[in-house]
């Protein structure tokens, strides 16, 4: 499309796209090569915000701050995930988390765990003080490396970096668990969550003049990170930022991040920092298991949709007598034993 006059660009942490400017879709389309007319995904405007003209985007080619990147080189940090802290046109500062540390053993080279500033100082490593713009020391430097909030500053070539819209949970699990960008870290994780949302799930606002309102769900803008929520017969334009799903006893869910992910069951307790959910296990037991994050969990259709089938009924009907069972037994014990359950603080 070049030869053709037309101002093309690609960026490397964008694999399998190009930007053309063009005066509409149909002008793309009719001049694409024959061999990709039938090989080219949807068409779609560049959003004004990100520069209308293609000179304009090719002088900025620099990767996006406050962003999420997957990294294809090195071989060691290959396919994990992080942060990027600042970018130019050719490389890249990632906060990962660290696969090596100066102090390290054997048996934890190239496994991912946070710097350890106690353990450096055993090893009797010479360590330099690492400062925010306010003053507050967030890390050290540690020979060639830096370390800020346990995580490695790593520098790559942009062209070893794909960016990652919706980083999943387990894949950034040091960040969360890190002092690190806390703002940030909540809205990727909610954003994460809100994939997995649908039309009239309930919802609570948590921010703004209304916050603590409920409401059901309605359409979902993902260019604009919006949705529309109904409450109380009117229809209200919320940022997804700005809301939570909202779960109550006897709801089917599954955990689609965190040590039980995977794991589907009911809810017995919700309370405003955790939720607990009773499972079932191989052989009929089941297991109350905690979770202190409700973004880690995805309502199942099955609660939605009425069981029709008396097998679907008496599975229904076994598991809230479980419930029922489970919350009398923690209401009873936890005054005699408040570390009955198995808690995930994750």
């Amino acid at each position: 499309m070049s030869l053709r006059g037309f101002q093309v660009t690609t960026l490397p942490w964008f694999p399998r796209r190009m930007y053309v400017e063009a005066s509409s879709p149909l002008e793309v389309r009719q001049n694409l090569p024959p061999s990709h007319l039938h090989a080219h995904k949807p068409i779609v405007l560049l959003p004004p915000e990100e520069g209308t003209l293609i000179a304009t985007f090719k002088a900025c080619k620099t990767l996006p701050c406050q962003s999420w990147v997957r990294i294809k080189k090195p071989t060691l940090y290959k396919g994990d995930v992080g942060y990027v802290e600042m970018s130019d046109e050719h490389n890249a500062v990632v906060i990962v988390a660290p696969r090596q540390r100066p102090y390290d053993i054997p048996e934890h080279t190239n496994a991912r765990m946070e710097f350890d500033v106690e353990l450096a100082r055993m090893a009797n490593l010479i360590l330099e003080p690492i400062s925010s713009p306010t003053g507050a020391v967030i890390g050290y430097s540690c020979g060639s490396q830096e370390f800020i909030h346990g995580l490695l500053r790593l520098r790559l070539s942009v062209h070893h970096l794909e960016v990652v819209e919706y980083p999943h949970p387990d894949d950034i699990k040091y960040h969360i668990t890190s002092e690190f960008n806390r703002k940030c870290i909540k809205e990727t994780v909610k954003l994460f969550s809100a994939q997995f949302w649908r039309e009239m799930d309930k919802v609570e606002i948590q921010e703004g003049d209304l916050k603590g309102m409920t409401g059901t769900l309605g359409d979902i803008d993902w260019d604009q990170h919006s949705a529309t929520v109904f409450c109380e017969n009117n229809a209200l334009d919320c940022s997804l930022r700005e809301l939570c799903r909202s779960f109550s006893i006897g709801d089917a869910v599954k955990v689609i991040a965190g040590p039980f992910c995977g794991e589907t069951g009911y809810v017995v307790i919700v309370n405003k920092g955790s939720i607990v959910l009773v499972v079932m296990q191989e052989g009929g037991v089941t297991e109350n298991v905690s979770l202190a994050n409700k973004f880690y969990l995805h309502h199942l259709n099955v609660h939605r949709s009425r069981c029709r089938s008396s097998s679907c009924r008496a599975t229904q009907r076994t598991m809230c007598r479980l419930a029922v069972l489970t919350i009398t037994l923690l209401i009873w014990s936890i005054p005699l034993r408040r570390m009955k359950l198995c808690w995930a603080i994750w």
